[in-house]
Formats: structure tokens, sequence, C-alpha cells
């Protein structure tokens, strides 16, 4: 998996001196940041937690970060809110939300989780952490909902675990290229058949 610009760097990671510590620790810090420059967990490191994403941190560095990890969904163009999920070395989870792409559902009371990317080897329950966090912000705002979408092949564990349900709409893969509008072909991944899921908590 290729570095990505953002992924360690003054927004994402926390330098830490080799003074402040012993050789071997320094080491096995040095050990976590390479691998996380690469889009791979490692290792906790101090303290996890969850924080809006950090003040000055840019569009192309949400990207780059997504473009690295998230395995078959573009970049954004936008959103209301972004969470980062975190240690004492660097963000390895991000979360984006933003209004609903289905103009149906673009009522004021519903927001969507467009992605959901973490690294690989996080803890079992990052992803629910977030989604979790989620719907406290979200709620906060006044939306009495959250929707999400999983491919055909997910399992949508970490939606469950967070007590998001399965509603009885899918969404058909199709690719977003036309004559009249072309747009760069996507992954066959991307063109599996997406399940929605939702969490009411107005």
């Amino acid at each position: 998996m290729s570095n990505a610009v953002g992924l360690v760097g003054s927004m994402w990671s926390t330098e830490i001196e080799a003074e402040d510590m012993s050789p071997s620790d320094y080491q096995r810090y040095q050990m976590v940041n390479l691998m996380r420059s690469h889009g791979r967990y490692f290792c906790q490191w101090g303290q996890s937690k969850i924080a809006p994403l950090p003040t000055g941190a840019r569009k192309e560095m949400v990207n780059a970060f997504l473009k690295s990890v998230h395995r078959h969904c573009g970049p954004v163009t936008g959103w209301t809110d972004v969470l980062t999920i975190r240690d004492d070395v660097s963000v390895y989870g991000v979360l984006v939300m933003g209004y609903p792409k289905a103009r149906a559902l673009n009522d004021d009371q519903t927001l969507e989780v467009n992605r959901l990317a973490l690294m690989c080897d996080v803890p079992k329950n990052s992803a629910s952490k977030l989604l979790g966090r989620a719907e406290r912000v979200a709620k906060a705002k006044g939306y009495s909902q959250l929707i999400s979408y999983t491919l055909e092949s997910e399992d949508g564990v970490s939606y469950a675990a967070a007590g998001w349900e399965l509603d009885d709409h899918t969404t058909l893969g199709h690719q977003w290229d036309t004559k009249s509008r072309p747009r760069e072909l996507v992954d066959e991944d991307v063109m599996q058949d997406k399940t929605r899921w939702r969490k009411v908590f107005g």
C-alpha cells in the first residue's frame, strides 16, 4: 500500500522526541510510525480517542487518507462533519458525514455516513466507536437518523454492533460514466449492489 501524504505529518501524527523514551521504545515507536505511513495500524501507542478533524487539515489530506486505506470508495468533495480515531502516534480511522445523496432522503432530518475508513488491523471496536460518536454529533445538531451503505459482499458487522439496522432498500450497482456526463470508471467492487443501514434516534 502506497504512502499517503497526511497519514504521518503534523495534522495526523504526534512527534515524540527520542530523549522522552528508552532506545528500545523509540525504535518501536519508529516502527509504528513507519507502518502507519503505509496504512497499517500495527499496535496501539498510548490512549485512543475520538476527535473532530484536526484544525488546519485540508480536504486533500482527508482524501489522501481515504485513498490509502479505503478499499473501494473514491474521494469526497465535502462534508458536514469529519471524525477521527487516533492514539498518541497518529490518526488511524476517519468517518465522513454529509447530506444524503438520495434526494428523497435529503429532508433536514437525515445525515449519511459517506465514508468509514480504517487502517488494517485496527482494534475490532474502532468502527463501532466512530459510528457511536457520529450518532451523538448528529443528534446534537437536531437530526433524527443516520444512513449508510455497504456492499453486498460486506457483512456490516460494525453497523450491527453500533445498533444500526438493515432496511429493505437495495441500491443497484452501476457505473456513473455516460456519454452526456463522462466519469472515470470505478472498480468492479463498486458495481456490486449496496445495502442500506439506518440508525434512528429522533
